[in-house]
């Protein structure tokens, strides 16, 4: 692809990913109010006070990445912890959620609001009913996990457990202030440059620029991502991947790129290369807890391991599609289908694009550079032409032609190609084959070597099954003489 067509791209993720952002004074309301909240713990007349209660944001709305909900009648869910100075000693984990919670009833009928608490299973869940407040605030009751330790996890409250109502040492625990700091320092070289220079722009130091003002590529990406995932699960949203591995991956995958466009392609071929397997179990570890693991339920719910891979091949064929598009209608249906209509008919009008003037070139991305791959045995002297033509053929019926990185193949399809070249006869030709995805690392048929041709109506042809669920290549080589003469572009296979 030309540089033209990457910067217009880029543009659009980039109006996509500011329209499912927080607005500013949600964002600012909802600070307001959750600091109200921490106030009102500590006032003299607290039964809690003594503890000094300390209400603060986890998750999303301190990383940075929350977005819209689907629809306009759902709410912002800001996540905060309220910490109080205490030990495990003091009170089992349903006293700890009790007195916080009443502490918070009295909030709610001193500040009229109508609607009363809701438990959930960790916390206490404040919702508003005022106009213009499009959010709710789940309240997590916690305490000092080790008050002896010099990090920052916190032991919480879990209702389902079957120690919830006694004193007891063994309470579940979180860590979200480190787990931040590490998130931050993912992107930590884009973060300061951008700080810096809005901080610059606006004459100011960079202390006096709010965080919440600039969002690195990492941020935006993961905002993407998560609103991805939630229109492909908007019917199934017990299977849909959680944020918390989503996050993760995201920034162990990201490289500190200056462009979204970019950093998310980057992203989405290598999230799947920090999914362990320890002795059997998928792992994907809290990097501030190794011994964490966010696939837990996996396991137990291998469905919910399958929905997630199925998602990571999903989002990585419906992007790496999108790069093929020259016509903006055709972009805009594929944007659609990922992001939702309001928010692609808000990012195309703001970018005022109604046509994508540029030829497309078969860039190399870093997409085809996979570690199992081969090298090609052969010197080089690629002075012809070679093109591959291909044939699909699916339940018996006839064959037809396949456009190389078009509509997703299904599987079990049957795959015909055809080398057609400009070198003189006598010639061999070769074909590698590269398979990535869940599905084919699973079954250990990544592939990437290199494989002989096959004859069909005297013409030199490989053929090949769609068993595996993701984006696959073929790339041709025609040998003579012990040399190559010429090298086609990758064809690639999109299977759903």
């Amino acid at each position: 692809m030309t540089t033209m067509l990457v910067k217009e791209l880029n543009d659009i993720f980039e109006r996509l990913a500011e329209w499912l952002d927080i607005p500013d004074s949600h964002f600012e309301r909802a600070e307001n109010r959750y600091k109200s909240v921490g106030e009102w713990l500590n006032r003299d007349e607290s039964t809690i006070a003594q503890y000094k209660p300390n209400v603060f944001p986890q998750g999303s709305m301190r990383l940075g990445t929350v977005i819209k909900p689907i629809s306009n009648k759902d709410e912002y869910d800001i996540d905060l912890v309220c910490k109080l100075e205490a030990c495990k000693a003091d009170f089992s984990q349903k006293q700890l959620k009790n007195i916080v919670g009443k502490e918070l009833d009295k909030y709610i009928e001193a500040h009229n609001m109508l609607n009363p608490k809701e438990e959930r299973r960790r916390s206490w869940r404040m919702n508003y009913a005022d106009p213009g407040v499009q959010f709710h605030l789940d309240v997590l009751p916690a305490i000092p996990e080790d008050p002896s330790c010099q990090n920052e996890s916190i032991a919480i409250t879990d209702n389902q457990l079957p120690n919830f109502s006694v004193i007891s040492s063994d309470w579940p625990c979180s860590n979200p202030i480190d787990y931040a700091r590490w998130f931050t320092n993912q992107m930590r070289e884009r973060r300061e440059a951008m700080l810096k220079a809005l901080a610059e722009s606006l004459n100011k130091s960079v202390e006096q620029v709010p965080e919440y003002k600039i969002k690195t590529p990492l941020q935006r990406a993961i905002q993407l991502l998560k609103r991805h995932r939630d229109i492909v699960y908007d019917r199934h949203p017990d299977d849909k991947p959680i944020s918390i591995s989503i996050t993760t991956l995201a920034a162990q995958a990201y490289d500190n790129g200056s462009e979204l466009v970019e950093s998310l392609l980057h992203i989405i071929e290598h999230m799947q290369d920090y999914i362990e397997i320890r002795e059997g179990i998928y792992w994907i570890a809290n990097p501030v807890n190794s011994q964490e693991n966010f696939a837990d339920k996996w396991e137990e719910y291998p469905e919910r391991k399958d929905a997630f891979f199925e998602w990571l091949n999903r989002v990585q064929l419906d992007i790496t599609s999108m790069f093929n598009e020259t016509d903006i209608a055709a972009l805009s249906e594929k944007l659609k289908w990922g992001f939702g209509e309001d928010a692609v008919k808000s990012a195309l009008s703001y970018s005022g694009k109604n046509s994508i003037d540029v030829k497309v070139s078969n860039r190399n991305l870093a997409r085809f550079n996979v570690t199992h791959k081969q090298k090609p045995q052969w010197r080089m002297s690629l002075d012809h032409d070679v093109a591959i033509d291909t044939k699909i053929a699916s339940n018996g019926f006839r064959q037809k032609n396949l456009v190389n990185d078009g509509a997703l193949v299904r599987k079990n399809s049957s795959l015909t190609f055809t080398a057609v070249t400009n070198v003189k006869k006598p010639y061999d030709v070769y074909w590698q084959v590269v398979n990535t995805g869940y599905e084919a690392e699973s079954a250990n048929a990544k592939r990437g070597g290199f494989y002989d041709s096959g004859f069909q109506k005297g013409r030199k042809v490989r053929t090949e099954s769609t068993f595996y669920q993701g984006m696959h290549w073929v790339q041709c080589f025609v040998v003579k003489d012990g040399i190559c003469m010429a090298r086609s572009k990758e064809f690639i296979v999109n299977i759903l």
